[in-house]
């Protein structure tokens, strides 16, 4: 081990995400307990583990607030989203820290009609657009990709929804060379749950949409982890239930959302 760090607010602190910028920077979000509740934290360490800062942020007075995605961007600012709770309602919720002293920048949320949503991935593009994916609700869970400037103004939305009438969950995003964002998480085929794969290009207009059906069909496919090469070819990993329990079951497609492999 090089170094190791402690946080501890006297209460339950849980590390969702973290991330390192280009000098080495380590930044760390997550939970913290803060009484009875908890809000978002985020704390920037230098590359020897020292601490730079801690922010502490609550999305609305009472509720449970978890960051669960960080990003940085070339500049050394840092994006983090998660879930913002009131006492009724939880959010898709955005912010913006100034990377020097971790001073908030801006605040955005998504939701639809108010009703609940919920933020799972961050990732700042070439161009330093931010692109957050999240579910929401609308009947049912669907899916959505929101892109914002630096400067926390939305500058589209693309949703997805299967029509299947069941709860389909958005898992994980990564976003390729041209900012387009491939986001994973499973959908219901009206027997089981199945891998889809969403991109949508930088405009914010859906590319192409896969679905894999594991091995047979027949049983639920959960898709949890995604990422990209620098030739845009895409990799989607999760676990596929066999006769002795659950298998790795990772999927490659092309940059054109062909089905290249599957092991």
């Amino acid at each position: 081990a090089v170094w190791t760090n402690y946080f501890d607010n006297g209460g339950d602190d849980t590390p969702e995400a973290n991330t390192v910028d280009a000098a080495g920077k380590v930044f760390v979000t997550g939970h913290s307990k803060n009484g009875f509740y908890g809000d978002y934290l985020t704390i920037k360490y230098l590359a020897d583990g020292t601490p730079v800062w801690t922010n502490r942020t609550s999305y609305a007075g009472p509720g449970n607030d978890t960051a669960k995605s960080v990003a940085v961007d070339a500049s050394g600012d840092v994006y983090v989203t998660g879930d913002g709770s009131n006492t009724d309602y939880t959010y898709a919720f955005t912010l913006k820290f100034a990377g020097a002293t971790g001073t908030p920048v801006w605040t955005n949320q998504f939701d639809i009609n108010g009703e609940n949503s919920y933020g799972v991935a961050l990732a700042v593009d070439g161009s330093g657009d931010v692109l957050v994916a999240a579910n929401y609700l609308e009947v049912v869970v669907k899916f959505a990709v929101v892109k914002y400037t630096a400067a926390g103004v939305p500058v589209w939305t693309n949703r997805y929804d299967r029509a299947s009438g069941q709860d389909q969950h958005l898992r994980a995003m990564a976003v390729d060379g041209s900012g387009s964002a491939i986001v994973t998480g499973e959908t219901y085929n009206g027997t089981d749950f199945d891998y889809t794969i969403l991109k949508v290009l930088s405009s914010g207009v859906a590319a192409w949409t896969n679905h894999y059906d594991g091995v047979g069909g027949g049983v639920a496919d959960y898709p949890l982890a995604i990422t990209v090469s620098s030739s845009a070819d895409v990799f989607v990993t999760g676990h596929s239930p066999r006769t002795n329990g659950k298998d790795f079951l990772t999927v490659k497609y092309s940059a054109a959302g062909a089905g290249v492999w599957t092991n």
